[in-house]
């Protein structure tokens, strides 16, 4: 059996409307865009500024990204910290 590609992948969109997926933000985070993880629900991308951290917040729900793959996403967009 073939694995599945799409698995555990990460599609950000820094011009995403973050809006749509967290209606309000906390001080503790700088909104960057959208986020789809694989087959999940997208949501809005946020960086954490106290631990340097990002998740997916989706209406007060937090879900912790494999820092590495949002790194790498971030990269091939052209962003830098």
């Amino acid at each position: 059996m073939a694995a599945n590609p799409n698995r555990k992948r990460i599609v950000i969109d820094l011009d995403g409307d973050w809006g749509i997926y967290q209606s309000s933000v906390s001080d503790n985070y700088e909104m960057l865009g959208t986020v789809m993880r694989s087959n999940e629900a997208p949501g809005a991308l946020a960086k954490n500024t106290e631990t340097g951290e990002y998740v997916q917040l989706n209406e007060g729900k937090e879900t912790f990204l494999l820092q590495r793959k949002v790194l790498s996403a971030l990269k091939a967009q052209g962003y830098s910290e």
